[in-house]
């Protein structure tokens, strides 16, 4: 797994989302592509697509979510924004 941040000392959330309308692997890495862009500044550990399952699961610091500092809606509205569509389908919290 590429980690994008480095802070170990608390816990983390992974988010899992529907992605709809991914066809193809050039979708997948537009949409892998602009979550890079806009959150890994912002707290992002991970990002991983599964084209198959049209999944996308992605791993912030706890601070990042409790804080608010990105939602699962901030992320759908950039996601939407390129042309795909997305769900929120489960959070899970990852203890230190």
């Amino acid at each position: 797994m590429r980690l994008i941040g480095d802070d170990k000392s608390e816990g983390s959330y992974k988010l899992e989302f529907k992605i709809e309308g991914m066809t193809c692997v050039a979708c997948s890495g537009s949409v892998e592509r602009l979550m890079h862009n806009e959150f890994s500044k912002k707290g992002m550990l991970d990002v991983s697509i599964a084209l198959l399952t049209h999944k996308m699961m992605v791993s912030f610091q706890e601070k990042i979510i409790i804080d608010k500092t990105v939602t699962p809606e901030m992320i759908c509205d950039e996601v939407e924004c390129i042309g795909f569509g997305c769900e929120l389908l489960e959070i899970i919290e990852i203890q230190a």
